[in-house]
C-alpha cells in the first residue's frame, strides 16, 4: 500500500519536474472540470501525450491537480464525448488518434461552448474592414502592421452574450470571410490547412463600460469577463490572430449549471 503511494508520488514528480504539470487555480471563474480538461488537451496538443499513448490513472490525476475524484471524472467524460480519449475497460484511458489540431476547439469556440450545453447560437457583425495594428491591445504586431477586424455581436437563444473583436492577418481572414455570420469562426479556422501550434489566452473579471452595458443583458451585476487570445500558426512567431470576448460574469454561472 505504501509502496503505490510512494510510486504514484515519483511518477507526479517526474512530470512536475520535466514541465508537464498545469496546476488549476482554485481562485478562477473557471470551472476546475475545465481547467483539468484544457491542461490536458493542451499537453495532447503539445504532443506530451501521443495517439494511443495511456493517460494518467483518475487516481495520478487527482494527485496532480489536487482536485477531487468527481472533477477528474467529470473532465475526462467531456473528452471521451469530444472523441478526444477513448477508455478501455480494465485497461485504461488512451488518447484517441486523431489531429492535434482538434483538440483546440473546445478552447477558442464560443460557439462550441453554447452547443455542448444545446443553446443556439448566432452572431451579426457589426464591423469588418482593415485596420493597421495600432491600438495597445494588438502590441504583438507592429504598429504599420494592417490586419482585417471583424467586429461580432454573439447571441445565444435570441439573448446578447458576448461582443467579439476579432484580428485576423491576410492568410487568416481569407480563410473567415466568406463564412456564415453564424458559424464558428474556430470551426473554420481548425478545419483550414493552417496548423495551429499554440495559444496564448487571458481571462479576468472586470467592470463593464458603458459600451458593453449598453449591449450586453448584465442585469444588476456590471462585472463582465474579458478574454484575450492570440493565436500561432506552427513554425511562425508572429500571431495570424487577436480576439477579445467580452462576456456577462453570469456566462460563466451558467457553465457551474451545466457541470
Amino acid at each position: 500500500f505504501i509502496c503505490s503511494y510512494i510510486y504514484i508520488f515519483i511518477r507526479i514528480y517526474l512530470r512536475y519536474i520535466r514541465g508537464g504539470i498545469k496546476m488549476v487555480n482554485k481562485n478562477s471563474p473557471i470551472p476546475l472540470y475545465v481547467q483539468v480538461k484544457e491542461n490536458i488537451l493542451k499537453e495532447i496538443a503539445a504532443e506530451k501525450f501521443l495517439p494511443d499513448s495511456q493517460l494518467p490513472t483518475e487516481k495520478e490525476l487527482m494527485e496532480i491537480y489536487g482536485v477531487g475524484r468527481a472533477t477528474i471524472r467529470a473532465a475526462l467524460s467531456d473528452l471521451e464525448y469530444e472523441g478526444r480519449i477513448i477508455k478501455r475497460r480494465g485497461i485504461g484511458t488512451f488518447v484517441s488518434p486523431m489531429s492535434r489540431t482538434a483538440g483546440f476547439e473546445p478552447l477558442i469556440s464560443l460557439t462550441y461552448f453554447l452547443d455542448r450545453m444545446g443553446i443556439k447560437s448566432d452572431s451579426i457583425i457589426v464591423k469588418n474592414e482593415p485596420c493597421p495594428a495600432t491600438e495597445k491591445e494588438l502590441n504583438l504586431w507592429a504598429d504599420d502592421f494592417w490586419v482585417h477586424h471583424i467586429k461580432r455581436l454573439r447571441y445565444a437563444d435570441n439573448l446578447a452574450v458576448a461582443i467579439e473583436d476579432s484580428f485576423f492577418v491576410d492568410k487568416l481572414y481569407n480563410i473567415v470571410k466568406s463564412i456564415d455570420s453564424s458559424s464558428s469562426v474556430a470551426h473554420a479556422i481548425l478545419e483550414s490547412d493552417i496548423k495551429i501550434d499554440k495559444i496564448q489566452q487571458t481571462i479576468y473579471i472586470r467592470e463593464a463600460d458603458e459600451h458593453e452595458i449598453k449591449n450586453l443583458p448584465l442585469g444588476n451585476n456590471t462585472s463582465v469577463i474579458e478574454l484575450t487570445r492570440w493565436i500561432y500558426e506552427k513554425g511562425d512567431d508572429t500571431p495570424v490572430s487577436f480576439v477579445k470576448f467580452i462576456m456577462p460574469e453570469s456566462l460563466i454561472e451558467l457553465s457551474l449549471i451545466h457541470i
